[in-house]
């Protein structure tokens, strides 16, 4: 049977996207057995019969080295801001309207560097604003509390 034949019977066609032959290697020494699988093909794996009549993938435009280089140093400078906000909370004694304040300007400088990163920055930095806020500010100071005297039972 010739190759085309095999292929077409096998289900290999010009407009199939998953080919059923499975490439087979020839053994290196004649002793040992050629490897074949008993398993079904695998979807989206094409074998080199299909191979040339799929399209080739496009990737994406590269950045060039100024772009990269600028994005290096906003992504450092940004990393400083956080780390900075962080270690002023942990180590400063803030109150939490304090914290909650260096972190509402840390999130805008970061925001300078990366215009519509705002909810990159909610997935990424804001949880761990908010444990280091929980963990290490100080409560505002609120109201003292006060005793509210039972009535007087006149009965007694």
């Amino acid at each position: 049977m010739k190759a085309p034949d095999l292929r077409r019977e096998l289900g290999c066609s010009a407009r199939a996207r998953t080919c059923l032959i499975r490439p087979v290697r020839a053994p290196i020494i004649d002793s040992i057995p050629p490897i074949v699988s008993d398993s079904p093909p695998v979807a989206g794996l094409t074998p080199d019969c299909c191979a040339a009549r799929r399209k080739p993938e496009r990737s994406p435009p590269l950045a060039t080295p100024e772009q990269f280089e600028d994005e290096t140093r906003r992504l450092r400078h940004a990393r400083l801001i956080v780390d900075l906000a962080s270690s002023l909370i942990m180590q400063g004694r803030l109150r939490r309207s304090e914290a909650e304040a260096l972190v509402g300007m840390a999130r805008r400088k970061v925001l300078d560097l990366f215009p519509g990163g705002g909810e990159t920055f909610e997935i990424v930095y804001a949880p761990r604003f908010r444990r280091l806020v929980d963990e290490f500010a100080r409560p505002d100071p609120g109201p003292t509390a006060t005793v509210i005297p039972f009535p007087e039972d006149p009965h007694l």
